[in-house]
């Protein structure tokens, strides 16, 4: 509920700007979900940008197979985020350009 309500957010902020964007809703993201499961999706998509709302653990696992990192190197907190770039959506395919962390 909370990561739709981001994504809500998210959306009406870049509607402002003039950027369209779609939400999805989908179990390949829950905090329960394998990260090797969403490669496939995001392939099939053939999207050029996507933002994921997401919770733990399985955004920080993501993160890190997409980026080729040992289990545990990008711990996520509540309202952080991530840029991750890629020329293919598959596991150590992704370069993290950022990861940002709310402090206070």
């Amino acid at each position: 509920m909370r990561a739709q309500q981001t994504a809500q957010i998210v959306r009406d902020i870049l509607a402002a700007q003039g950027i369209n964007l779609s939400i999805k809703t989908t179990d390949l993201i829950t905090p329960d979900s394998d990260p090797a499961g969403l490669f496939d999706s995001l392939q099939t998509a053939n999207l050029n940008a996507v933002l994921l709302a997401s919770h733990q653990p399985f955004v920080g696992d993501f993160i890190d197979l997409f980026c080729g990192s040992p289990s545990g190197a990008h711990p996520m907190n509540t309202s952080s985020m991530a840029l991750i770039e890629c020329d293919v959506a598959a596991s150590a395919c992704g370069e993290l350009r950022w990861l940002r962390h709310v402090l206070g």
